[in-house]
């Protein structure tokens, strides 16, 4: 035959701890007063007074922890917080010294870049030379460089398609640095490409000095430089800047427009995978 308790653990479903019920509460009330000697027939008033105290005392506590674990969850209509980028993406960038190294890093720091005709987007270099950029999904975008001490300031063109999916790194240059590699001439443009994916030979169509080549291939992070126009890095000296763009073609993407202009820098990245 069963006991008054086994009734109530016999009628009530079986639940999760965070959703204990009234029933739950029993039992736990149960078990706490089987700890207590049972009392003989007729005997011990004081034990099952206690065992009823306790039955009140965990059915209240147990009510509340019920009401008070319960939070709504997020309404399913609730929008995804807004990009910094709007509709564009945010790309991942450096801007270090031409002689950076993995080992040796030399970032450019407080270097602004300013998307052009929209003075409200300013982006500033960490000391590390680190910063995020906001550019269009597809289209290319263009930014005034302002660089900071001895480094030339310029322009940036950065290609919108593809990018986002590896980081970017400029390397800014000093005339000082400059004229140990070349002749540098002040009344000339100075483009120097980053191609953050594939590799392949790149080309303007105005005249420039001999390009020069940076790769890493035999050393991860510490460039050399040699005469050519494919590599990590592609450096066109002493640009004509009789007009204030210059076209850049040779990966799949292109051409490029790219802006130059005279005693500056022209930053650009472009990425492309070969399938």
């Amino acid at each position: 035959m069963l006991r008054p308790m086994d009734r109530i653990e016999a009628s009530c479903p079986q639940v999760d701890a965070p959703k204990l019920s009234t029933c739950d509460a029993n039992l736990v009330a149960r078990q706490a007063s089987r700890r207590t000697a049972r009392p003989k027939r007729g005997g011990n008033v004081l034990g099952m007074r206690i065992a009823a105290f306790a039955l009140v005392c965990c059915a209240t506590a147990c009510a509340a922890w019920r009401d008070s674990s319960t939070v709504p969850d997020a309404s399913p209509d609730t929008p995804p917080e807004a990009s910094p980028c709007g509709a564009g993406r945010v790309v991942t960038s450096e801007l270090v010294d031409f002689d950076s190294t993995a080992s040796q890093p030399i970032g450019v720091f407080n270097a602004r870049f300013t998307a052009e005709g929209m003075p409200a987007q300013i982006f500033t270099t960490a000391p590390n030379g680190r910063f995020d950029l906001c550019v269009h999904a597809k289209s290319p975008m263009i930014f005034d460089v302002d660089a900071p001490a001895a480094y030339l300031d310029g322009k940036a063109y950065i290609g919108g398609r593809g990018l986002g999916l590896h980081p970017l790194s400029f390397r800014a240059l000093t005339q000082a640095r400059a004229s140990t590699l070349y002749t540098f001439d002040a009344n000339r443009g100075h483009v120097l490409v980053f191609l953050a994916g594939d590799r392949s030979d790149l080309t303007l169509d105005r005249a420039h000095g001999p390009p020069l080549a940076g790769d890493d291939e035999g050393s991860p992070g510490t460039y050399t430089w040699a005469p050519g126009n494919g590599g990590r890095y592609v450096l066109f000296p002493n640009v004509d800047v009789s007009s204030p763009t210059v076209t850049l073609t040779g990966d799949p993407y292109g051409p490029h427009t790219i802006p130059v202009a005279a005693g500056k820098q022209t930053f650009v990245a472009i990425w492309f995978v070969y399938l």
